[in-house]
């Protein structure tokens, strides 16, 4: 296992979830909490993305949301870092193949998977990691040692999502009909409590609320999730209250 002080200081960290990295109650890795204290310890920013959202809190002040600049401006910064650690994800279209579009082509990258044949999938990888997603988080936050100090390149990236944010702000304001996407998700997002589950679909709509909503909590269901119950959002959504009899769903 490479040691994180042969790792540049200043990476972002790019984790998504392939079946190696998601919590209970799926039956993966439950790797959240291992994925918590690397992040805190190395002072490392992150970006989830599919089964991964939730998995470490969009309210953590490490966490930076979805991790497509389609769908979120403050993941373009991952195109200018020169390391990114990707755990238990396929370099697949939704990494943009590896392309320079999401990374710099001089960039290093780390990956970290069950799946030996993941690695230099469409992108060679400089370091790759074939383990367990939790066992490797957690063998490099206790290499780490004491914690790291944060780099200036993590505020900047608080700056670069308040300024994203501000962006919607003429779309959620808006008294158009029929309704802006941006002002509907402002409506939910003012009404949705810690005990509600969200399940959106309809065609290409699910980018709004996927862009615009935070996930604080796993599971965050929309219907790409393909171990759902049924294909409407009214099935998923019986799926899932047969699964979590106390949460509201909306």
């Amino acid at each position: 296992m490479p040691k994180p002080w042969d790792w540049p200081r200043n990476p972002p960290l790019w984790l998504d979830c392939g079946p190696a990295v998601s919590p209970l109650p799926w039956p993966w890795a439950g790797a959240g909490e291992a994925l918590r204290r690397f992040v805190e310890a190395t002072a490392t920013p992150a970006f989830t993305i599919d089964l991964a959202r939730g998995l470490l809190s969009d309210a953590h002040p490490l966490c930076f949301g979805y991790a497509d600049a389609n769908q979120n401006a403050t993941a373009g910064a991952l195109a200018q870092a020169d390391f990114v650690l990707i755990v238990g994800k396929r370099v697949d279209f939704r990494l943009g193949f590896g392309s320079p579009r999401v990374f710099h082509p001089d960039a290093t990258l780390a990956q970290v998977d069950i799946r030996a044949e993941e690695f230099g999938r469409n992108r060679p990888v400089q370091i790759p990691v074939l383990a367990d997603a939790r066992a490797a988080l957690e063998g490099f936050t206790a290499e780490a040692g004491r914690a790291w100090p944060e780099k200036p390149w993590v505020e900047s990236l608080r700056q670069r999502r308040a300024e994203w944010r501000e962006s919607w702000r003429a779309g959620e304001r808006s008294d158009e009909s029929p309704i802006h996407p941006l002002r509907l998700c402002r409506e939910v997002r003012e009404l949705i409590s810690d005990d509600m589950v969200l399940v959106f679909d309809g065609g290409d709509w699910p980018q709004w609320p996927r862009m615009t909503l935070e996930a604080l909590y796993v599971p965050v269901v929309d219907t790409k999730v393909e171990i759902m119950e049924g294909d409407t959002p009214e099935e998923q959504a019986l799926a899932l209250a047969r699964r979590l009899k106390e949460a509201k769903l909306i």
